[in-house]
């Protein structure tokens, strides 16, 4: 849609996939029940709307809340995004990651709130892991379906809401 958008001639266009994921690498495993693990994983860009998320971040107070970043960080959101991430002790950026299917079994749920995405294997990866998902309305909506939830981009009081929601509501989050 983005490409017709742009003016982009249908018949250039084609679909890709489905991207699929090892169910024996990504599957399930049951979290602490006393913990919050938000999940991000991406190379942070500015297209990846990682400030979005720490807005959001930044307004919710829950106890044993833990927001993990995974992926690398390029220079032109670096200054802005370090010394929000450093001065927050509920924020770990790992960096890249080798297991990253490790991270999605310590998870209660996985954010992915970029401003355009044509299709992120994160979010199959998520699912497989069995992760509500929350991602914007420019993600893959039609393949996210009920496994979660679709929040406009650039709003971080929705990626908020829908945090505070599954967090509220963990059966409901199963």
């Amino acid at each position: 849609e983005t490409f017709l958008e742009q003016g982009f001639p249908e018949e250039r266009l084609c679909k890709v996939g489905p991207l699929t994921v090892d169910p024996s690498v990504y599957y399930p495993e049951p979290g602490d029940p006393d913990s919050f693990v938000v999940l991000a994983v991406s190379h942070m860009t500015p297209l990846k709307g990682t400030r979005y998320l720490l807005d959001a971040w930044s307004t919710l107070d829950i106890n044993n809340a833990r927001l993990i970043l995974c992926g690398g960080m390029s220079d032109d959101v670096r200054t802005e995004l370090k010394p929000r991430i450093e001065q927050d002790p509920s924020i770990n950026h790992l960096g890249h990651v080798d297991d990253i299917a490790e991270e999605y079994r310590k998870a209660s749920v996985f954010v992915h709130p970029s401003l355009t995405e044509g299709f992120g294997k994160v979010y199959a990866e998520a699912m497989a892991s069995e992760l509500p998902v929350i991602a914007t309305e420019n993600g893959p909506t039609e393949f996210i379906d009920d496994a979660g939830f679709i929040v406009p981009i650039r709003d971080p009081e929705a990626i908020a809401e829908k945090l505070r929601y599954l967090h509220d509501n963990p059966d409901e989050a199963q």
